[in-house]
């Protein structure tokens, strides 16, 4: 299931005013015009994003806004991060294997189905 615009008007309207907010999660659970409004009232004092409705974004209010700092999503683009996946990938599939359940997974029941799927 993917949520769109959890953070949004109401949402802001309900904040204490000059609320900070980081996203580092998913691009479009902050609707990004309601964002700009926040901040352009005060409601919002501050936003952190390394995530958006579009990337890369084409509507730049938001990221050029003074009130917003925007990063690249970096969440495994490193080597060492690459790795690290890997490794960890790998060892989820061995544990299913030997009839282990799966850690971390939001879709388990779908992942386990297919995995078993291709492994036999």
């Amino acid at each position: 299931m993917i949520y769109f615009d959890l953070i949004n008007d109401e949402i802001f309207s309900s904040c204490k005013r000059g609320v900070k907010l980081i996203n580092v999660a998913r691009g479009g659970i902050i609707d990004e015009n309601s964002l700009v409004n926040a901040h352009n009232c005060g409601q919002c004092g501050g936003a952190a994003l390394d995530v958006f409705q579009e990337e890369p974004p084409i509507d730049m209010k938001l990221t050029q806004h003074p009130l917003t700092i925007c990063t690249h999503h970096l969440g495994a683009s490193t080597l060492e991060a690459q790795k690290r996946v890997a490794i960890d990938l790998a060892q989820q599939i061995i544990d299913l294997k030997q009839g282990h359940s799966l850690i971390g997974v939001v879709n388990g029941s779908v992942v386990t189905s297919l995995i078993l799927y291709f492994l036999y």
